[in-house]
Protein backbone atom coordinates (compact mmCIF):
# COMPACT_ATOMS: atom_id res chain seq x y z
CA UNK A 1 0.00 0.00 0.00
CA UNK A 2 1.09 3.56 -0.19
CA UNK A 3 0.54 6.69 -2.15
CA UNK A 4 -1.96 8.17 0.30
CA UNK A 5 -0.87 10.90 2.66
CA UNK A 6 -2.94 12.86 5.17
CA UNK A 7 -0.24 15.49 5.95
CA UNK A 8 -0.89 15.54 9.67
CA UNK A 9 2.37 14.79 11.45
CA UNK A 10 0.90 15.25 14.95
CA UNK A 11 -1.91 12.72 14.49
CA UNK A 12 -1.96 9.90 17.04
CA UNK A 13 -3.58 6.47 16.88
CA UNK A 14 -6.89 7.59 18.42
CA UNK A 15 -7.16 10.54 15.98
CA UNK A 16 -6.44 8.18 13.11
CA UNK A 17 -9.14 5.75 14.21
CA UNK A 18 -11.66 8.53 14.86
CA UNK A 19 -11.21 10.64 11.73
CA UNK A 20 -9.98 8.09 9.18
CA UNK A 21 -11.67 4.77 10.01
CA UNK A 22 -12.08 3.97 6.32
CA UNK A 23 -8.30 3.95 5.90
CA UNK A 24 -7.85 1.61 8.85
CA UNK A 25 -10.51 -0.68 7.39
CA UNK A 26 -8.60 -0.79 4.11
CA UNK A 27 -5.47 -1.88 5.96
CA UNK A 28 -3.50 1.36 6.11
CA UNK A 29 -1.39 1.90 9.21
CA UNK A 30 -0.81 5.22 10.94
CA UNK A 31 2.82 5.13 9.78
CA UNK A 32 1.80 4.74 6.13
CA UNK A 33 -0.63 7.62 6.38
CA UNK A 34 1.93 9.88 8.05
CA UNK A 35 4.73 9.31 5.57
CA UNK A 36 4.93 11.28 2.37
CA UNK A 37 4.80 9.39 -0.86
CA UNK A 38 8.20 9.83 -2.48
CA UNK A 39 7.32 8.06 -5.72
CA UNK A 40 4.89 10.53 -7.28
CA UNK A 41 5.24 10.49 -11.03
CA UNK A 42 3.56 13.13 -13.10
CA UNK A 43 2.50 12.09 -16.55
CA UNK A 44 0.54 13.77 -19.28
CA UNK A 45 -3.00 12.33 -19.27
CA UNK A 46 -3.68 9.91 -22.11
CA UNK A 47 -6.18 12.26 -23.75
CA UNK A 48 -3.50 14.94 -24.17
CA UNK A 49 -0.44 12.90 -25.10
CA UNK A 50 -0.87 13.71 -28.78
CA UNK A 51 -0.54 17.45 -27.99
CA UNK A 52 2.11 17.55 -25.22
CA UNK A 53 5.38 15.64 -25.06
CA UNK A 54 6.27 16.49 -21.46
CA UNK A 55 4.39 17.12 -18.27
CA UNK A 56 5.95 20.60 -18.08
CA UNK A 57 4.37 21.51 -21.45
CA UNK A 58 1.01 20.14 -20.32
CA UNK A 59 1.21 21.96 -16.99
CA UNK A 60 2.11 25.23 -18.72
CA UNK A 61 -0.89 24.88 -21.05
CA UNK A 62 -3.19 24.22 -18.09
CA UNK A 63 -1.84 27.32 -16.31
CA UNK A 64 -2.34 29.43 -19.44
CA UNK A 65 -5.89 28.13 -19.79
CA UNK A 66 -6.74 28.81 -16.14
CA UNK A 67 -5.25 32.32 -16.28
CA UNK A 68 -7.27 33.09 -19.41
CA UNK A 69 -10.64 32.32 -17.82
Amino acid sequence: MGGFCVYNKSMNKSDFNEFYPQLAQKGYTLNEVRSDSKTVTREVPLAFRDRYNTYAEYESAIHDYMNGL
